[in-house]
């Protein structure tokens, strides 16, 4: 039984990711993972792509990568991609409301010119 504080650095990794993947909300996951660079080389590109899966579908992903490169300008990492979304739908929140993964197909169809 812990009866005091408990110190993220003495936690197993495997614990921590599974803590990351049930944060649902991508700002406070990115605090999460920094609270140190200890803490930060536990969550790779891998446990990023999981957690993408997550939080977008792994359809609304492999859609993504079906888009023109030209158009879509793919980033090096599913933690670069997240932090773009998260930026866009910062912007997008001041102006109206969070989109929803329909509203990224679509905008995707107009943008890509597929309508």
């Amino acid at each position: 039984m812990v009866t005091g504080p408990v110190n993220l650095l003495h936690m197993n990794p495997d614990i921590l990711r599974h803590i990351g993947l049930c944060i649902g909300n991508f700002k406070e996951l990115v605090h999460f993972v920094s609270c140190s660079k200890l803490i930060q080389n536990y969550f790779d590109n891998q446990f990023f792509i999981n957690y993408a899966d997550n939080l977008y579908t792994k359809e609304f992903w492999y859609r993504a990568r079906q888009r023109p490169i030209v158009k879509s300008k793919p980033l090096k990492s599913r933690y670069c991609e997240l932090i773009r979304i998260e930026k866009f739908q910062t912007y997008v929140e001041k102006k109206t409301c969070r989109w929803d993964i329909e509203e990224f197909y679509n905008y995707w169809k107009i943008y890509d010119g597929h309508i």
